[in-house]
């Protein structure tokens, strides 16, 4: 899928990769295309194990190989839970977005998400970072505001690259 953003072509690259992970070849060939038809790669997948709070040896290793092979950004999803944000060559991984709308209410974790809007601005890729919570309204999402958005930032910064935890507590990646 082809997205233009403010004056660029992104190309949306899904990936599933939960039961089987895809061959080196078939990355190469897809994010070739890609980067044939658009100006910026975003690898959206599908990967990782449930209700972790980090990502997993097998995540970092793909989410590497992707980047080494030509994905701008690797964003993923279904843990159900936000896990870190590594930065890899100059290129952020968000291993999990955790949820948005999902019928889930056993731990606050499971309630929350996080939002991610990219921008260009001056040659620069911004990814703003939002939380998001279902907590007490059973599946519609809000977004989160002050004090609870800055805890939760301060969560994820904990658990990420350490280069990036200034930035994510600011709420905005630069790169």
């Amino acid at each position: 899928m082809y997205i233009e953003l403010e004056n660029m072509t992104v190309a949306l690259v899904g990936v599933y990769a939960v039961v089987q992970q895809p061959s080196h070849e078939e990355i190469q060939v897809v994010l070739n295309i890609a980067s044939a038809e658009s100006d910026l790669q975003v690898v959206y997948i599908h990967w990782g194990l449930e209700y972790e709070p980090e990502h997993s040896k097998a995540q970092e290793t793909l989410a590497h190989t992707m980047i080494d092979l030509g994905a701008d950004a690797v964003i993923g999803h279904h843990p159900h839970v936000v896990q870190d944000i590594e930065l890899y060559q100059g290129v952020p991984i968000f291993y999990s977005l955790g949820n948005f709308i999902f019928d889930q209410y056993f731990s606050k974790e499971v309630q929350e998400g996080l939002w991610v809007t990219l921008s260009n601005t001056e040659g620069n890729i911004n990814y703003i970072l939002q939380g998001v919570s279902t907590i007490g309204s059973r599946s519609a999402p809000r977004f989160m505001s002050g004090y609870e958005n800055d805890l939760f930032l301060q969560d994820i910064a904990k658990k990420s690259s350490p280069e990036l935890q200034d930035m994510i507590l600011d709420g905005k990646i630069v790169y």
